[in-house]
């Protein structure tokens, strides 16, 4: 598409052949097309390099070297360029392309696209020709799509759905409204409780990844610290409650064939069974492995029972698991929260570990505070609450009082459609004089550099730069590029809109508010709530004595 000129039409059917208000000229070197097609002789842009050359060799006196060359340049070089009437520009942008025909892309859409004349795709086949359509109308959807009109058409598309979830979403607020009164308190109270949760599910996560081993997921260590944590407390627990002295130690050496202590749980929290008892494994009982007497002593505990001669020998101790799909796994000594990592740390540098170590204790010290200072203001909370009620109450006696917000945002919708049809209207009021009339030299010099504007694009926004046919020649110099107009310019007509635009969404804010606020006002202080009507008056009191209030209010916040 980069040798076809999107131009305007009137029809599409506009090509070498159809067009009824005459065809084009009987032969090539007509210089006079029947009807009122028009003539186009293509010659070189002043500013060409071949421009010089051209010049001189159709000037050439004639001779038996230059005639023919003169004749092929006359009849070669003559084109048929569309009428005026189909194709309201220059000749230069109207000559169509032989063996390509148009048509409308889409019914109504008023685009005309690529099509292969007949006698094109009897010679190459129909497959060929639309490939070659394909094709041409691929790359002029690329040149011609453009960001803001995607965005409409995006809009345009989706508007059916964008009005469905606009008339759920405020069913729904209806709905939220009235259950409001009922689990308004149940649903602040659950609030609060997960912000707390959130500063100690954070910390313990940080606390978690500092000690996770290379090649663990987060998940299960995350599971392995917390079933330490859990065991070390219950454990502690329950020797101060049966008041225990002398519990057993939890150290050992190496491997842990000397443990002797009553973790009775695996990394990952599966019970343990007795050794004596258990099935999965036989061959480990107290009769066999000294390491598990007595059997009363070590009935449920982790140990590492093994012989010198055995061959397979565990890296510390373990247990038969309850779980069926687990027949053994490791465990840690109760009191050991985060073990070391013999194959080394999913976070390697030391320095961030314990970085990690100091942040979790800070986030828990936030958590606390959090905590001090929710307990502190619960009696806020609950008067909020109590309020929220008795707004819920407020609302379920005065229904109509919901039209006020429905007639705001139906207010806000118009008022916005009609802004954006003004201020686009002023962004489009590009000044006659916004960039220079003049021709330049020089692409450089219209457009600029990397570093430099041009004399095309030294403003915001800036114009384009295009190259005239026409070229002004003078100083013996063609000067070909000339600037266009960008679609838009921001003036402060464009800033004293926007300033209206914020001005009045904050008044019918505002107002909407203070309207509300009013027929609370009323409402409660009226003897029978059930029964007033307080929506008519606080609107009429609102709109008589407030509006210059609001007014002041809403241009301040503008």
């Amino acid at each position: 598409s980069k040798y076809v000129n999107n131009v305007c039409s009137h029809r599409c059917d506009v090509n070498m052949y159809s067009m009824d208000e005459g065809g084009p000229p009987a032969s090539n070197d007509s210089t006079t097309p029947t009807g009122v097609w028009r003539t186009y002789v293509y010659e070189p842009a002043p500013d060409s390099n071949i421009s010089r050359w051209w010049r001189l060799m159709l000037n050439a006196s004639d001779s038996s070297l230059t005639t023919p060359i003169k004749s092929v340049m006359a009849a070669a070089f003559t084109f048929s360029a569309l009428p005026e009437s189909a194709c309201p520009y220059a000749p230069a942008l109207c000559v169509p392309l032989p063996g390509m025909d148009f048509s409308e892309m889409l019914a109504g859409s008023d685009y005309c696209t690529f099509s292969m004349a007949a006698d094109v795709t009897d010679a190459l086949g129909d497959t060929a020709a639309k490939a070659f359509e394909s094709m041409g109308l691929d790359s002029f959807r690329a040149a011609s799509t453009e960001s803001f009109g995607k965005w409409v058409g995006d809009f345009q598309a989706s508007a059916d759905t964008f009005v469905m979830v606009s008339v759920l979403s405020f069913c729904i607020a209806l709905v939220f409204v009235v259950l409001l009164r009922f689990f308004v308190g149940v649903c602040v109270w659950i609030s609060v409780a997960l912000s707390v949760l959130l500063f100690f599910i954070g910390g313990f996560l940080l606390f978690v990844v500092r000690s996770q081993c290379e090649g663990a997921g987060i998940l299960e260590t995350g599971q392995q610290t917390a079933v330490a944590i859990l065991v070390s407390g219950s454990t502690t627990v329950s020797d101060m409650a049966s008041g225990v002295q002398d519990a057993p130690s939890e150290g050992f050496t190496e491997n842990g064939a000397d443990y002797r202590g009553r973790q009775r749980y695996s990394k990952q929290g599966r019970k343990c069974l007795a050794w004596d008892e258990q099935a999965v494994m036989p061959g480990y009982n107290s009769t066999n492995y000294e390491a598990l007497r007595p059997a009363n002593a070590t009935s449920h505990y982790c140990r590492n029972p093994y012989k010198a001669e055995d061959q397979n020998k565990a890296k510390a101790i373990w247990c038969v698991t309850s779980d069926p799909d687990v027949p053994w796994e490791e465990c840690l000594p109760i009191g050991v929260i985060q073990p070391e990592c013999p194959q080394g740390y999913a976070i390697s540098s030391k320095n961030s570990r314990d970085a990690l170590w100091y942040m979790s204790f800070v986030v828990w010290a936030a958590g606390g505070i959090w905590l001090i200072v929710i307990l502190c203001f619960a009696g806020s909370i609950r008067l909020a609450i109590a309020l929220n009620k008795v707004a819920a109450v407020f609302i379920a006696s005065n229904p109509s009082i919901l039209c006020i917000p429905v007639l705001q945002a139906l207010t806000s919708i118009i008022w916005c459609i009609a802004w954006l049809f003004s201020v686009s209207f002023l962004l489009s009021q590009v000044p006659d004089a916004y960039v220079p009339k003049e021709a330049f030299a020089t692409y450089a010099e219209a457009y600029g550099t990397e570093t430099s504007a041009g004399r095309c694009t030294s403003m915001w926004p800036s114009g384009h730069v295009w190259r005239d046919d026409d070229c002004d020649v003078a100083d013996g110099g063609a000067k070909c590029w000339r600037c266009s107009p960008p679609r838009y310019a921001v003036d402060e007509r464009v800033f004293v809109s926007l300033f209206v635009f914020l001005w009045n969404n904050a008044f019918n804010v505002a107002l909407g508010q203070l309207m509300i606020a009013m027929a609370a006002s009323l409402w409660f202080f009226s003897k029978n709530k059930r029964s007033a009507f307080i929506t008519g008056p606080a609107v009429r009191t609102s709109l008589r004595y407030h509006v210059g209030t609001v007014a002041f209010g809403s241009l301040v916040v503008a």
